[in-house]
């Protein structure tokens, strides 16, 4: 029996042969045009968006983690948003979404609910188009604010505890600062996966390197933090510097990988960390060959990008 892909082949078309039990030589072929459905978003999710409200041009973010079902609804969806739009935090919500078959699809939410949605009230409107089974590029849509992000498949949920962040990580965080001008954090901590099995993990070390509105500071030491992961997903931490606490929200994505919003009223900073591949001394070698990086931000009231 055919079972049509999820992700349909390159050439959009598939030729199916069927070979006669009785006689081998008598065959009959077909060509179909496989696309996609509801199925391609199948099991658990995080996501983060960030952008502008309309309005007033003033930074807000997103990060979450939902649960889809194959036929068009979300489950189990958790959300921090900065600057909130509910009191309570996390945000839950339901959901619905759809898949059209060139891979473009519509998700909706119903926040501060853990009712059925329906599509007459929706909360959030977003757009996405697929990327693969693991993972779909998405923007808001809808009126009072724009906004992009990624959707990416959480593979293993075993993961979610405080043991699924352990190690060195290497993080990226971007948005507002306390003076509403951009401000850009790059760094890494280290966690200690909660050996003990106290309930709560700890940031042993770290270090960040922090540009406030294109002024660039020297590197300041994390000294210490401690950190919470649900069985959900869902995690809450603290970096501590000389100068700065962050409080933060994050979404394990794998033990490798997690995505972070500051929930604090300023900074409004989000991001991923990322899991460094190995423990042994960094130095110039450690960057070798061909490499492409991205980077944005703004200047001078401008937006501004970067793509090498």
């Amino acid at each position: 029996n055919y079972v049509a892909p999820l992700v349909p082949p390159a050439g959009g078309t598939v030729t199916i042969t069927a070979v006669s039990q009785s006689i081998s030589t008598v065959t009959q072929s077909v060509t179909v045009t496989p696309t996609y459905g509801n199925a391609i978003l199948q099991g658990n999710f995080a996501f983060s968006t960030s952008g502008k409200q309309t309005a007033n041009s003033a930074s807000f973010a997103r990060a979450g983690s939902f649960v889809a079902d194959g036929n068009g609804n979300l489950t189990g969806g958790l959300e921090d948003v900065n600057p909130t739009i509910y009191s309570t935090k996390p945000i839950s919500f339901t959901g619905l979404y759809t898949v059209g078959p060139d891979g473009r699809g519509t998700i909706q939410f119903c926040e501060n609910t853990t009712k059925v949605c329906k599509a007459a009230t929706a909360t959030t409107q977003f757009r996405f188009v697929v990327r693969s089974q693991q993972e779909a590029r998405i923007m808001d849509f809808q009126s009072g604010s724009t906004a992009i992000g990624e959707i990416v498949q959480q593979p293993d949920v075993s993961v979610f505890n405080n043991a699924g962040l352990s190690g060195a990580y290497s993080f990226g965080f971007a948005g507002p600062s306390l003076a509403s001008t951009e401000e850009s954090a790059v760094g890494e901590f280290v966690a200690d996966g909660d050996p003990g099995s106290t309930g709560t993990g700890h940031i042993t070390s770290g270090e960040v390197d922090v540009n406030t509105g294109g002024v660039s500071a020297a590197p300041v030491a994390i000294t210490g933090g401690t950190y919470q992961v649900s069985a959900n997903g869902r995690g809450t931490a603290t970096l501590i510097t000389a100068g700065q606490t962050y409080t933060l929200a994050f979404y394990l994505v794998s033990a490798s990988r997690a995505k972070f919003i500051e929930t604090d009223a300023l900074p409004i900073l989000s991001g991923d960390a990322f899991k460094q591949q190995t423990s042994v001394a960094w130095g110039a070698s450690s960057l070798n060959g061909s490499v492409v990086f991205q980077t944005r931000g703004f200047a001078a009231g401008a937006a501004v990008a970067d793509l090498v």
